[in-house]
C-alpha cells in the first residue's frame, strides 16, 4: 500500500512538473496571440480611419491603395506572430507528451 502511495505521489509530481513546463512554454504563445489580435484590431481601425480621410482628398484611389497596403502589412505582422504562437504551442504540446 505504501509503495502505491509513493508511486502515485511520484507520478503526480512528474505531471505537475510537466504541466508547469507546458504552462511556461504556452505563456509566450498566449502573449503572441494577444499581440496579433491587437495588431489586427488596430489595423482595421486605421484602415477605417484612412478610408474616411481618403474620401476628402483629390487622389482618392491612390490614398485608398496606400491605406490598403499598410493594412496588409499589419495583417502580415499579425500572421507572423500567430505562426510563432502556434509553433510555441505545438512545441509545448510535443515536449509534454515525450
Amino acid at each position: 500500500m505504501r509503495g502505491g502511495i509513493w508511486l502515485l505521489a511520484a507520478v503526480l509530481g512528474v505531471v505537475a512538473v510537466v504541466g508547469g513546463v507546458v504552462a511556461r512554454e504556452q505563456a509566450p504563445a498566449v502573449q503572441l496571440k494577444e499581440e496579433a489580435r491587437a495588431i489586427r484590431q488596430q489595423a482595421d481601425q486605421e484602415l477605417a480611419a484612412a478610408r474616411t480621410a481618403c474620401t476628402q482628398r483629390i487622389q482618392v484611389d491612390l490614398c485608398l491603395d496606400e491605406a490598403h497596403r499598410r493594412w496588409l502589412a499589419r495583417l502580415q505582422e499579425a500572421a507572423e506572430k500567430e505562426e510563432m504562437a502556434r509553433r510555441l504551442s505545438s512545441g509545448a504540446a510535443s515536449s509534454a507528451s515525450s
